[in-house]
């Protein structure tokens, strides 16, 4: 059996699942954080996205009106370039 999975999907949820939004949107989970954290530093994986995520947060939720189709765009995208493509092309990015 051969599972597909989606590289953008991917991206986009893990990042938004580090984000506690103040909308519906919301699909931060603090025990998929914490799991991953843990995994990360058993890797020694040095980069820390949660950090990175909570100043993301804070712009996101200012600005959701604006960049909250961000979690719609994996339904757009075939991969992680068409991923980027979007995010360097679209006005509401740029």
């Amino acid at each position: 059996m051969t599972i597909k999975f989606s590289k953008a999907f991917d991206l986009v949820f893990h990042a938004l699942t580090y984000m506690k939004v103040d909308n519906a949107s919301n699909i931060y989970n603090f025990y998929y954080v914490e799991i991953m954290s843990k995994q990360k530093q058993k890797e020694n994986f040095t980069y820390d996205i949660s950090s990175a995520m909570s100043t993301l947060c804070r712009y996101y939720n200012a600005n959701f009106e604006r960049l909250g189709m961000i979690n719609f765009l994996p339904f757009y995208c075939a991969d992680y370039n068409d991923l980027k493509n979007c995010f360097m092309q679209n006005e509401c990015f740029t």
